[in-house]
């Protein structure tokens, strides 16, 4: 992307145009941002509705993928949108119970 930019004449600066440093950018910026929003509905003690919808890559590793229906202020209508993703070693009974017990406490703080 950067030689693309590049190439149309674009000046890139000096920073780090490594894809590691990209990633980390990301990540720190949506993890703030949840915070954020999190805290807003917390704040505004909506109600919502929590969907875990499971799903298993092509190497058999197992996830579940958090979503949240609810009003972000408590007035607004509420959208639905992904929070999370939650990778699981395997699908035992026990893993399940554990989950539903994160997905209660993360839900509660």
């Amino acid at each position: 992307m950067i030689d693309l930019q590049e190439g149309n004449s674009l000046d890139m600066g000096l920073v780090l145009h490594s894809e590691t440093v990209a990633v980390d950018i990301i990540d720190h910026v949506s993890s703030q941002v949840k915070k954020k929003l999190v805290t807003k509905i917390i704040e505004s003690r909506s109600k919502m509705n929590v969907l875990a919808d499971e799903s298993t890559h092509l190497g058999q590793k197992s996830t579940f993928i958090i979503f949240l229906k609810t009003s972000v202020d408590g007035e607004a209508a509420p959208v639905s949108f992904p929070l999370d993703l939650v990778d699981l070693e395997t699908l035992c009974a026990s893993q399940r119970r554990n989950f539903g017990l994160f997905a209660k406490e993360w839900i509660h703080h």
